[in-house]
């Protein structure tokens, strides 16, 4: 904090009339009222590299809650394509076939074929939503887990 501050000083000089010279000097600077700012302006100084720690630490923390939340949203959003995928899209079509099949049959009406229709087109509407839902959180968890690039 506050150290004494040693100096070693040599000079050489030329003058145009030939007297040269040279000098040589040695010093020793106490800090008897610097110390007192120089203490303040360390303790300043850890103060504010213990912030900087603590934000990083935060940070890092949000970060890693971040990652985590997406990772579940990758994971739900997995779960529910296959649902839609799986069972909900191929009932709704073969509930729409059906109908047309009843409808050319005569055993349903018009207005059954177009509400089959209509539940065939919301549950398609709703795999292409959570498609792309799905991928956004998968191209957000790519972002987040991949390396930094630095600009070129």
């Amino acid at each position: 904090m506050a150290r004494p501050d040693f100096t070693v000083m040599t000079r050489y000089g030329a003058r145009p009339l030939g007297s040269d010279f040279f000098s040589a000097s040695v010093g020793i600077r106490l800090p008897l009222w610097a110390g007192r700012k120089q203490r303040k302006l360390a303790e300043a100084a850890r103060a504010d590299a213990d912030e900087a720690r603590e934000a990083v630490a935060e940070t890092r923390a949000e970060l890693a809650a971040e990652v985590e939340t997406i990772a579940a949203e990758v994971r739900r959003g997995e779960q529910h394509l296959r649902l839609l995928a799986e069972g909900v899209v191929p009932a709704a079509r073969e509930t729409a076939g059906a109908s047309l099949r009843g409808y050319r049959a005569g055993q349903a009406d018009f207005a059954t074929v177009l509400a089959a229709q209509d539940a065939l087109y919301r549950a398609e509407l709703d795999a292409a939503r959570a498609t792309a839902e799905h991928l956004t959180h998968r191209v957000m968890q790519t972002q987040l887990l991949a390396p930094e690039v630095a600009p070129s």
